[in-house]
């Protein structure tokens, strides 16, 4: 299945809501601005590509939604027009490419070689983090790291060392995660982390 042409707009449009938060179809019709009947034909059409699935949630209060649709899994469909390897792939990324391809999406290109670099240098402590955040609302991109961790804060020292020129970095406890705001961008997200539903990727 060619999913370039299968994903139109408007099934992108569902499956980046349900992506960040899974939703009925009638929270989904709200957002889009369409009909009930409409968005569940398209789910009913994302759940048999196996790209969807849905879940009862037992509800039966008036008002209450009686399913929810989530994504299957998380999957990278890549299209690489290049001399050496022209090809389209579905792939399911692992965390290290999930934090790759998080950083290859950010507009300022100037900055992914160092996002990388200050991934790889903290990817050992990993664990140790709830998550990597960046803040372009500064004339010096910042990146914001959720960590209680001191290790880190030795690991990013050194780092700015060797590029205080490019990012700033900020380290931020875990109590303080109540600051993360819905418009930074989301590099690195722990499973654990209580934002997960909170912060959302603007650049997509």
């Amino acid at each position: 299945m060619e999913l370039d042409s299968f994903l139109t707009e408007s099934k992108w449009q569902i499956l980046k809501i349900i992506a960040k938060n899974p939703s009925s179809p009638v929270i989904i019709s709200k957002i889009i601005k369409t009909s009930v009947a409409y968005v569940s034909q398209q789910l009913k059409i994302l759940e048999a590509a196996n790209i969807v699935t849905k879940k009862r949630t037992g509800a039966v209060d008036k008002g209450k939604p009686r399913s929810v649709y989530s994504i299957s899994q998380d999957f990278v469909y890549l299209t690489i027009l290049t001399k050496e390897n022209p090809t389209k792939k579905k792939l399911t990324p692992n965390n290290h490419q999930k934090v790759t391809l998080n950083i290859w999406a950010i507009d300022n290109s100037d900055i992914h070689y160092y996002l990388e670099k200050l991934y790889w240098k903290l990817e050992s402590h990993i664990k140790n983090i709830n998550g990597i955040y960046l803040d372009s609302n500064h004339d010096k991109p910042k990146v914001i790291i959720l960590s209680n961790n001191k290790k880190i804060n030795d690991i990013t020292k050194t780092f700015l060392k060797e590029n205080n020129k490019i990012i700033d970095i900020e380290i931020m406890q875990d109590s303080k995660s109540n600051k993360i705001e819905n418009n930074f961008y989301t590099i690195f997200e722990s499973s654990n982390n209580s934002k997960l539903n909170m912060v959302t990727n603007n650049e997509s």
